[in-house]
């Protein structure tokens, strides 16, 4: 028996290290293919970057190039993850198992996500054919058989939009399961190499890019393709009388979109809508209006009182709704006289009811004509504003007119306003408030990262007629070190009131809000004509005070505050880090100027200083608040 048991001992022994030598000889056998798969896969995701670095330095002219890049390597990938995957016995060999999956997944991820990107190239092929045929013609030119033609290759896009997405989300799912072991990037050193490239900041910004551009141009497009009538309401929001959410909200419109077209657009005076139900809704008001007797109660000519337009449309919307307004909204677009006088530039003039309206003029003419003109032309007062919605059809129908190249021009007009927040939008529909979000128009006030500083002004003109249209701003904001180790710091806002006593413009009655990281402390103001208002709102500390300004004259309002501890500390590793928005719809750019004694050496800094000024323990610049404003900062290390 004892015999017996040591032979199958010995039996048993043979057997494992048989097998043993078979698995060895076949793992490495595999590892060359192995190597291959990651290796393509590292070509691939190369060709990935590549062909995005191509689009944004060439664009349309490469477009062709880059189909065929990518359809080379989606082939390519295709070949190697169908090799690997005949190999299946690998997945049961206890060495190669991680591997074999690795470059599996790897050689799959990569291979939907060029599928992906190839999709969406062959889209840009579309357009860059459809400028090249029917460029020079304007959309009410074409003929029924063009438009049909037009129709057919959007309808196909749509599809492709939605099949890349679709692909972009299996390649994510197989990356992220693409991960080799420690044994297995020590015998494959191209396990390695592919897990820093898929894990790669640079390479994950790129995939999350062009997801975040899929997903946004799906969204719009299944608006415009959608049968169903979608109901936008309109912001008409004038900055010249500036308000937190953008400008005051005089005028509204109701737009019906269905199929990609626009079905009807109506406008009106807001407070068309406000005097039905004065004595019936009796809401409070933001405690300022009723401090400086605006108004005793609110109504949604003033809703807009939060400088985050998501938040300031929601409460747009409950009000419309209690004010019984026309349709059933789920968008609301806001946008400026700015924008209005980017199209013009655009389109060329209009005349409407014997007034022309052009680029130069258009938010002093409109004003002129819903506040003073309407009365000597004999309009009831209830009817000044109706001039709004024929200037609006006008505008639109000029658009039909204008040839289809110009196309580019007018994405980078919208793109323009919304990079200067003169155009913001917002959906009760998360798909369309996440494309909003994409592209940068949802008007959000900044999440913050904690360490990092932050600085917002928000101006609301109460009262002060429309005097934004000739008010030159500067911010400063420094920082001194304390004796505590701490920082303290002055946010100084200096205006100037231009303008004269007339019927448009008057001294300026602001009641301002500064917004920065929760935590930070305020130790006084001065140059307000009341006590400071302190609040907690979108994760900010909230700091607000009255002030005025005479016609000619200049005003300083200081905020003396100290600065969290959150941000010392990051100070004090050796990183600063400032994230300067600009207010919806400001008129005309705030010259901003940092001025920051941090007590230890600036190694460098973002945008730098000029280079006399380097070499200390001071970072000093200035700018303007055209666009948001990034600052960063890389101090020397207090040990």
């Amino acid at each position: 028996m004892q015999r017996s048991w040591k032979m199958g001992i010995e039996v048993a022994a043979s057997v494992v290290l048989v097998c043993a030598g078979v698995a060895a000889l076949v793992v490495l056998r595999s590892i060359p293919a192995i190597a291959t798969a990651a290796r393509e896969t590292l070509d691939a995701q190369q060709v990935l970057a590549h062909a995005s670095s191509t689009w944004d330095a060439q664009g349309l002219d490469a477009i062709q190039s880059i189909v065929v890049d990518l359809s080379n390597a989606q082939m390519t990938l295709t070949r190697a993850a169908e090799r690997l995957e005949s190999q299946a016995f690998l997945r049961y060999v206890p060495v190669a198992r991680n591997a074999h999956a690795a470059a599996v997944n790897a050689a799959r991820g990569a291979e939907a996500w060029v599928r992906g990107a190839h999709r969406l190239a062959t889209i840009g092929a579309d357009v860059q054919r459809v400028a090249e045929q029917f460029g020079s013609r304007t959309f009410a030119s074409l003929t029924a058989a063009e438009q049909a033609e037009l129709v057919q290759i959007f309808g196909s896009a749509v599809l492709r939009l939605r099949n890349a997405d679709a692909a972009f989300a299996v390649g994510d799912e197989a990356l992220a399961r693409a991960q080799c072991s420690r044994r297995v990037r020590a015998l494959v050193p191209q396990c390695a190499a592919l897990d820093r490239a898929l894990g790669s900041a640079a390479m994950a910004e790129q995939r999350q890019r062009l997801r975040g551009m899929t997903r946004t141009a799906a969204a719009f497009a299944n608006a415009a393709g959608d049968t169903k009538p979608t109901d936008i309401l309109v912001m008409f929001l004038n900055n010249t009388e500036l308000r937190p959410g953008g400008g005051f909200f005089g005028t509204y419109g109701l737009a019906r979109i269905a199929g990609g077209a626009l079905r009807s657009f109506t406008t009106d005076d807001v407070y068309a809508l406000d005097k039905e139900v004065v004595g019936i809704l009796r809401r409070d008001p933001p405690a300022p209006f009723r401090q400086r007797g605006i108004v005793q109660y609110w109504y949604l000519r003033d809703a807009n009182w939060s400088p985050d337009f998501a938040e300031s449309s929601k409460t747009v919307l409950d009000f419309y709704a209690a004010e019984r307004g026309p349709g059933q909204p789920k968008v609301v677009i806001g946008f400026t006289p700015t924008l209005a006088a980017a199209f013009l530039a655009l389109t060329g003039p209009v005349t409407v009811e014997g007034v022309r309206f052009d680029a130069a003029n258009i938010a002093d003419e409109l004003e002129y004509q819903v506040e003073k003109a309407y009365y000597d032309r004999g309009i009831p007062q209830e009817r000044r504003k109706d001039i709004i919605a024929p200037l609006s059809r006008a505008v639109v129908a000029r658009f039909a007119e204008v040839p289809l190249r110009e196309a580019v021009r007018i994405a980078s007009i919208v793109r323009t306003a919304v990079e200067e927040r003169q155009l913001m939008a917002y959906s009760t529909d998360p798909l369309f408030q996440g494309a909003f979000e994409q592209v940068g128009a949802a008007g959000h006030v900044a999440p913050l990262t904690a360490g990092d500083d932050a600085l917002l002004v928000v101006d609301a003109n109460l009262g002060a007629l429309k005097t934004d249209s000739v008010m030159e701003r500067a911010t400063t904001y420094a920082l001194r070190p304390d004796a505590r180790g701490g920082f303290i710091g002055t946010v100084t806002l200096t205006y100037r009131n231009t303008g004269t006593f007339t019927w448009k413009t008057t001294r300026y009655q602001s009641y301002t809000r500064v917004y920065m990281p929760p935590g930070t402390v305020l130790y006084g103001v001065r140059g307000a004509a009341q006590p400071p208002d302190l609040a907690e709102e979108l994760g900010r500390a909230v700091f607000g005070a009255y002030w005025t300004i005479e016609p000619g004259a200049t005003g300083t309002l200081t905020f003396d505050i100290g600065i969290t501890p959150a941000v010392a500390a990051q100070i004090r590793d050796g990183r600063y880090a400032l994230h300067a928005q600009k207010q919806l719809g400001l008129p005309r750019p705030t010259q901003l100027t940092v001025d920051h004694q941090f007590g230890i050496s600036v190694e460098k800094a973002s945008p730098a200083e000029v280079p006399a000024a380097w070499g200390d323990g001071r970072y000093t610049i200035t700018t303007d608040l055209q666009l948001d404003r990034q600052f960063a900062v890389e101090l020397q290390r207090v040990p």
